[in-house]
C-alpha cells in the first residue's frame, strides 16, 4: 500500500487500490478490518494482517471511530503503525519551554517521518522561521513565522501606521 493511494482515495479519485487491500468483516462475522497484500509478479504470496478487531483492545477503540467500509482511515492507521515501527529508536524528541524539536539519526528516518506527516494530514512539515531562523511546525500552510515571532513581525510591519494613529488620536 502506498501513501499516494491513500491521498487519491481521500480526494475521491480512486478507491480501487485501497478497496483491494482493506477488507472489512462480512455480516455475521466478528467486527474487524484487515489488510490483504499479494504481488504474484514479485513472488509474494497473499499475506493478511489484522488492522483492528473487536477482540483486540486498541483495535476495538479504532473500530468505534471508523464507519464500516471506510477505506482511508484504516489504511492511514496501518501505514502509521508501519512507519512508527521503522522509526523506533531512530528519533529523539527534545522539549523546551515553548517548543519541541525532533532529531533523526539518519536521512531515512527523516524521510519516513516526512511521509508520516504527509499521510496523516494533521499538521504541516516543519519550516524555518523567516524572522528568527528556528524550526517550527506551522498551523497553516501559508505560515512563515514561528508563533513567538509573529507579533514582533506584525509590529515592525505596521509600526508606522500604529504610531500615526496614536499621534492622530492624541491631537
Amino acid at each position: 500500500m502506498r501513501a499516494s493511494a491513500i491521498q487519491a482515495a481521500e480526494l475521491g479519485r480512486d478507491v480501487g487500490v485501497l478497496a483491494r487491500c482493506i477488507i472489512w468483516n462480512r455480516p455475521g462475522e466478528p467486527k474487524h478490518v484487515r489488510i490483504e497484500r499479494s504481488a504474484p509478479e514479485k513472488g509474494l504470496v497473499k499475506s493478511v494482517s489484522i488492522i483492528a478487531a473487536e477482540w483486540i483492545l486498541p483495535g476495538k477503540e479504532m473500530l468505534l471511530r471508523w464507519k464500516h467500509n471506510d477505506m482511508v482511515n484504516p489504511a492511514r492507521y496501518y501505514l502509521n503503525k508501519q512507519i512508527d515501527a521503522r522509526l523506533k529508536d531512530h528519533v529523539k524528541l527534545f522539549v523546551t519551554e515553548d517548543d519541541m524539536y525532533i532529531r533523526f539519526d539518519s536521512l531515512l528516518a527523516a524521510l519516513y517521518s516526512s511521509v508520516k506527516w504527509e499521510v496523516l494530514g494533521k499538521g504541516y512539515v516543519p519550516k524555518f522561521c523567516l524572522h528568527c531562523g528556528e524550526i517550527f511546525t506551522p498551523t497553516r500552510i501559508d505560515q512563515k513565522y514561528h508563533r513567538k515571532c509573529q507579533k514582533n513581525v506584525n509590529w515592525h510591519r505596521h509600526k508606522e501606521n500604529w504610531r500615526k494613529r496614536k499621534s492622530d488620536s492624541t491631537s
